[in-house]
């Protein structure tokens, strides 16, 4: 049995059918997304676990224990929320010791547990215990809620979208942080998220959600390489889709919509060389019997042949001159002293 088990999860608002038999076996210490667009059903998922909504049929088991008959504060869980939700009347050490107090937890206890707690997220008790949120930039009131979260020592940490409201730097830091923290305190983690870079870059397994069911489980590597569902592979990472026929499934073989296997080029046999169909070009001394003119001397096609001294240098061009070293030269028509313009002029 799984550390938690979620067996065939319905609910309903009315006549539309939100979560559609879920089922999600997590194990201890596990870090799992669940990734969707808006609407997927994602967010009325954790609240169920949270116990904020009933599900109409299926099973929420921790460790064996029925949690669908609990109240929120009886289940163990602790949550943070996409908006936040610190009290604006209370300090920063208040916010983060109030489950807590709810919970009796005695005061010394409680007081080193928020030192603690902030202590983990980077905002010490010495310097920020005493601020209230609306001192705080958007990325620290994140921070004291998930410290709130943990405070209690919660079974299971609920994430709802909490980076949604930051911008991209903090959350690429936040998200680092909410993974090390999570691996440093071994605690089983649920985060919900619409994007996907964030949940393949943080998770050990991802639920890909669409129309309240779940479209594919599996590893990051696994969603983004092998999607299940013409959904997923839309949903996640960038493609181009397109129509094909499977021709041979063992070669890897397929045929694109239009395309008829005789249109595929043959494959020269093994071991020989393909002719090249395409006309030979003037001078070309590697293919000659094709158009290349020849050396009235009988050195061979005439044209410059790169690295290889032509035995009729071209005139001015002495052992020493520029030209000889930047370009071969090129072979004239036999004559002393004379080119192939002059033999065509005359003297």
């Amino acid at each position: 049995m799984a550390y938690l088990d979620i067996l065939n999860l319905e609910k309903s608002f009315g006549a539309h059918r939100v979560v559609k038999d879920f089922t999600l076996p997590i194990d201890r210490g596990e870090f799992i997304s669940l990734l969707g667009p808006s609407g997927c059903g994602k967010t009325t998922v954790l609240r169920m676990i949270a116990g904020f909504e009933t599900p109409n049929a299926g099973s929420i088991r921790l460790e064996g224990r029925d949690l669908v008959p609990l109240r929120p504060n009886q289940r163990q869980i602790g949550m943070v929320f996409q908006a936040y939700a610190l009290f604006p009347n209370l300090t920063v050490a208040q916010n983060v010791g109030f489950g807590l107090r709810g919970a009796g937890v005695p005061r010394p206890e409680a007081q080193t547990r928020v030192a603690e707690m902030l202590d983990l997220i980077g905002l010490p008790l010495s310097e920020y215990g005493d601020r209230y949120p609306f001192q705080l930039s958007g990325g620290q009131q994140q921070r004291v809620a998930l410290a709130r979260a943990l405070a209690p020592r919660p079974q299971v940490l609920l994430l709802d979208e909490p980076l949604s409201a930051l911008d991209a730097k903090v959350r690429v830091r936040l998200r680092s942080e909410i993974r090390e923290i999570q691996r440093r305190l071994g605690i089983t983690t649920i985060f919900v998220t619409h994007d996907q870079e964030e949940a393949l870059s943080i998770s050990d397994r991802i639920v890909v959600m669409n129309g309240g069911i779940a479209e594919q489980v599996g590893t990051p590597f696994e969603i983004y390489n092998h999607p299940a569902t013409p959904f997923v592979a839309s949903f996640v990472g960038t493609l181009t889709p397109f129509d094909a026929r499977v021709l041979d499934p063992g070669a890897g073989q397929v045929a694109a919509a239009g395309q008829t296997p005789d249109a595929r080029p043959a494959a020269a046999a093994p071991g020989r060389r393909q002719r090249d169909p395409r006309p030979a070009p003037r001078g070309d001394p590697a293919r000659p019997g094709r158009g290349a003119r020849d050396c009235p001397a009988g050195h061979g096609p005439r044209g410059r042949v790169p690295g290889v001294r032509h035995p009729h240098p071209r005139r001015g061009a002495g052992p020493h001159h520029p030209a000889r070293h930047l370009q071969p030269p090129r072979c004239p028509a036999p004559g002393p002293g004379r080119d192939d313009r002059d033999q065509l002029l005359g003297p």
